[in-house]
């Protein structure tokens, strides 16, 4: 696993551990692709890949985050 590897990783999890404490769950919709579901009243769904394969993958993940209410 490279540096960027591990970087990616480790902002996945802060990312999980973010949304997880704020009352979002989380399933695997098929494939390797998770369901991220908000609480009550923020919204709809939203879709990640399980394994990003781009440098771009954390930041558009936060920016689907963003857009629902939840700063991580």
């Amino acid at each position: 696993m490279s540096k960027s590897d591990s970087r990616t990783v480790g902002a996945m999890r802060e990312i999980r551990d973010a949304a997880l404490a704020a009352g979002w769950t989380v399933e695997h919709s098929g494939g390797n692709h998770l369901r991220w579901t908000p609480p009550a009243g923020q919204g709809g769904p939203v879709f990640t890949s399980a394994t990003p394969s781009d440098r771009r993958a954390v930041a558009n993940m936060r920016r689907d985050f963003r857009k629902h209410g939840l700063i991580v």
